[in-house]
């Protein structure tokens, strides 16, 4: 399959989120209010171990903790609202998708059938459906919430100490790059799984209809061994796709590491001198930890997106 017929299925499916632009939308803002709210949590913190290194002024002191709750209390109320909402959209998608697919089936001729297995289309209008349904109704709210928290972050790390932020903004060319060769090599072995399912199913499918003919002909045993086969060749390309996840997720999230131990050097060396204040240390490090969570999910919804857009041959 070529790039552009993968952008042109990508482009097919976003729409089918037109009716829920509203719905979309909101939760886009819910998430991206939440992520603010978390950030100022921890720019907070920071503040108030400054105080507590400082003058100790207890009713200052207060008055930013009870803050600190507060903002707690909006992301976990933000959380559960943008849930809500995605779940139904999700779902709505799912819905939508599953009665266009029915609605085409219907209007195909005779030839279209006999060229194509059952079972492969029962894989389509199900297991196809129900990824491509995730990544519409969550991947793209979650993918939005991860680029502007990594956008955030490295402002508000700029802010704080710039060459300890240059640091930090050279992990980022790093993790793209090994993202997009995930990208590159998952996306054929996750359509295979696909089309593996489809065959498991269409095995299922005729063994099922035509289990008169199999035990009038005694065929049960010939029967088993196909299944077998299928299942084995779901298992193999399973398999496969588990040792590129296994070899590019943990890759992406041991980069980050590195540069973070990078910064506690560096930082550490800053607040003994003098130039980087405690508070402002753990800050920055707690920052640093939510810039990296982000990338590390990068990995997962790529290979998300990819499964989304993948189009196995019936």
């Amino acid at each position: 399959m070529t790039k552009a017929s993968n952008w042109a299925t990508f482009v097919r499916l976003l729409g089918f989120l037109r009716p829920y632009r509203r719905s979309l939308g909101v939760s886009t803002v819910l998430a991206i209010a939440s992520q603010g709210a978390a950030i100022a949590v921890l720019v907070l913190t920071g503040v108030v171990i400054d105080e507590l290194s400082g003058s100790r002024d207890a009713s200052t002191v207060t008055v930013e903790i009870v803050l600190i709750l507060l903002l707690g209390t909006a992301k976990a109320a933000l959380m559960i609202g943008r849930r809500f909402i995605s779940g139904r959209q999700a779902l709505g998608v799912e819905y939508d998708m599953r009665d266009a697919l029915y609605a085409q089936l219907v209007r195909l001729s005779f030839g279209f059938y006999d060229r194509h297995q059952t079972g492969q289309l029962m894989s389509r209008a199900t297991i196809d459906l129900q990824s491509v349904r995730f990544f519409l109704g969550y991947g793209l709210i979650f993918f939005a919430q991860h680029a502007l928290t990594i956008a955030t972050v490295t402002v508000v790390l700029f802010v704080y100490e710039w060459k300890l932020a240059l640091v930090v903004l050279a992990l980022a060319p790093v993790v793209v790059a090994i993202a997009y060769m995930y990208s590159r090599v998952s996306h054929p072995v996750l359509r295979d799984v696909q089309q593996q399912l489809g065959e498991v199913a269409t095995v299922a499918e005729e063994s099922i209809v035509g289990v008169h003919v199999v035990k009038s002909f005694a065929q049960e045993r010939r029967r088993r061994e196909r299944f077998r086969e299928a299942s084995d060749d779901v298992f193999r390309a399973s398999v496969r796709a588990n040792r590129q996840r296994a070899l590019f997720v943990p890759l992406l999230a041991f980069v980050p590491v590195l540069v973070q131990s990078a910064v506690l050097l560096l930082a550490g060396r800053m607040v003994v001198a003098g130039s980087l204040s405690l508070g402002s240390f753990f800050a920055f490090n707690l920052l640093l930890n939510m810039l990296v969570a982000p990338l590390r999910m990068l990995g997962m919804w790529i290979g998300q997106a990819q499964r989304a857009a993948a189009r196995p041959a019936c």
